[in-house]
């Protein structure tokens, strides 16, 4: 999404090199806390906005292509989910 609203890669890359940084910050920012309400809230919100801007790029690609850009959304589904079990059998 950010290349195709700046101007070069390196500009690109940029912002996303800021907004990724962010969230290192505030993983390890919450890895210090007790973890209160506003914490999980916190986080929630966080969910939400990514969920919302997955949604939005889906929908996108669906409406200017059709039923075949759902397969790269679904595979990403599959791999998230695939990586969440496999991270569970892991830890626990």
């Amino acid at each position: 999404m950010l290349r195709a609203s700046v101007g070069s890669r390196a500009a690109a890359f940029a912002w996303c090199a800021l907004a990724e940084g962010a969230t290192v910050a505030g993983g390890l920012f919450v890895t210090g806390q007790a973890g209160g309400v506003w914490v999980t809230g916190a986080l929630a919100l966080a969910g939400g906005s990514f969920v919302y801007l997955g949604f939005h790029a889906v929908h996108g690609e669906w409406r200017r292509r059709g039923v075949p850009a759902m397969a790269p959304a679904l595979a990403g589904a599959a791999g998230a989910a695939v990586l969440q079990q496999g991270l569970r059998a892991l830890l626990h």
